[in-house]
């Protein structure tokens, strides 16, 4: 098995692949010892050791040395940067772009087992060759361990519920100073059963509707779309989060401010204007509409 190989490149071991497969690629390049490099990779161990890399051969190397670089491989890791507010459709985009993971199956266990709002925003060094389950429980206990406190703290609604609301909040502003507002006149149209009418919730439709992720501008035929997620056609809170808030959307849940507003609307800006009557929040939407 020291025999070197008769051709050069790259050889690649996949995530979860069996040491056999290996050795089939390995005869693939050069190597003619099947059987005495099942037994070399039995008898030291180093069969459970095959990580998944992309290595370069080199001239004269041979199957021992080729093992051997797979065993001791410090593989450089990816930078993913999980944004406050992106969703599930945004996340395995983000993966895909990286080539990280399989991106169709981390969107496919997220939404099976209903992980979105889990998903905690950060910075997270990550190997390509990571695995979907690994990178959910990553996001998960980075979640348990900044974010839950804040959610047990909960007095309104239940914290699952009150995460669900964070989720629209964190959509609906990234300014953490309008937050606790938000949050305000949520709370205020579910106590008085007013629809949220908020549209990432229906944009979030949308996108389990196609199965993947899409930028849009909302029409008055979307607002009709027949979706647990429509806040527009059903009252009270979506079944999940819509997205994967940050620590203030979050804390701006838990404690919304106490007002008597019912409505806002965008200025253009990144602000938004609170009015208390709809007759005021007419007037607020041409103002702001028509400046912009």
């Amino acid at each position: 098995m020291r025999a070197p190989l008769n051709k050069t490149g790259y050889i690649e071991v996949k995530v979860g692949e069996a040491a056999s497969d290996f050795i089939k690629k390995m005869q693939l390049k050069g190597s003619d010892f099947k059987m005495a490099a099942k037994l070399y990779l039995f008898i030291t161990g180093l069969e459970k050791r095959l990580k998944p890399c992309r290595i370069k051969l080199d001239a004269g190397d041979s199957f021992i040395s080729v093992v051997n670089k797979i065993v001791h491989y410090k593989e450089p890791l990816v930078k993913l940067i999980v944004f406050e507010g992106m969703d599930s459709f945004e996340i395995a985009e983000a993966l895909k772009k990286l080539h990280i993971a399989d991106a169709q199956l981390f969107l496919d266990k997220v939404l099976s087992f209903k992980m979105e709002g889990y998903l905690f925003p950060d910075t997270y060094f990550v190997s390509q060759y990571s695995k979907v389950d690994s990178l959910i429980r990553l996001m998960k206990q980075n979640f348990d361990e900044k974010a839950a406190i804040f959610l047990k703290r909960a007095h309104i609604l239940t914290p699952y519920k009150t995460l669900i609301l964070a989720s629209i909040v964190q959509k609906e502003t990234y300014n953490k100073d309008e937050m606790p507002l938000i949050a305000g006149v949520f709370y205020n149209r579910l106590k008085k059963g007013i629809p949220l009418q908020a549209d990432p919730t229906v944009i979030y439709a949308i996108k389990l509707k196609l199965g993947r992720d899409v930028k849009l501008v909302l029409t008055r035929k979307d607002l009709k779309l027949n979706s647990p997620y429509n806040t527009y056609i059903h009252l009270g809170l979506p079944p999940t989060p819509i997205c994967n808030p940050g620590l203030e959307a979050i804390k701006a849940a838990v404690n919304p401010a106490k007002t008597n507003y019912l409505y806002f609307v965008s200025k253009g800006d990144g602000t938004h204007v609170f009015a208390r009557t709809l007759k005021e929040h007419l007037k607020n939407i041409i103002k702001y509409r028509n400046n912009r």
